[in-house]
């Protein structure tokens, strides 16, 4: 149960089918249907054999008390998503990453992912690498940008300084006498 304006935050590994529901991977039940032009799109992809993938149902909730809802009940806010990793041969990258481009859709950083593998996204620049990194070590490297970024930090700390600082001799260029 969620606490009143407290978020709580689970993923799922789940599958897709060809009629676009998502299930879960534990029990196969449905846990939602992927919506249009997706659904197309996935649709394509799962029926390439070269292709394998890996989905994440992510689901994001927050209970917040209701302005008008009787009795002080709760009123959940969910939030979810999915993630497909794809796994597939080198040489069909270029080619996916074409067929996405054409859908107006583009492959982000794997934020989960259960195989250590060579990493090649078409749509970043680092791609062009020859020295590619495993997917597990871009996967820390997020996990490790966000805690950074999820850190309080206040700026206006780091401009504050306490320090005493001995008084500059007057230059000798200038003859006025400089008042202290």
């Amino acid at each position: 149960m969620l606490q009143p304006g407290h978020a709580s935050a689970c993923h799922i590994p789940a599958t897709l089918d060809m009629d676009s529901h998502i299930r879960d991977t534990s029990d196969g039940k449905v846990i939602g249907r992927l919506q249009e032009p997706c659904a197309t799109v996935f649709k394509a992809l799962l029926d390439e054999e070269s292709l394998e993938f890996q989905f994440i149902c992510s689901m994001q909730g927050v209970e917040l008390e209701a302005k008008r809802a009787k009795k002080g009940k709760l009123i959940p806010s969910v939030t979810v998503s999915l993630s497909a990793v794809i796994y597939g041969p080198m040489k069909r990258s270029d080619d996916i990453g074409s067929y996405l481009d054409s859908c107006e859709l583009y492959l982000q950083d794997p934020q989960h992912c259960d195989r250590n593998v060579k990493y090649h996204n078409p749509h970043r620049l680092s791609s062009l690498d020859t020295h590619a990194p495993m997917t597990m070590d871009v996967v820390l490297r997020q996990r490790q940008r966000r805690e950074i970024a999820e850190r309080p930090v206040n700026f206006l700390n780091e401009l504050e300084c306490n320090a005493r600082f001995p008084k500059s001799p007057q230059p000798p260029s200038v003859t006025t006498l400089l008042h202290r």
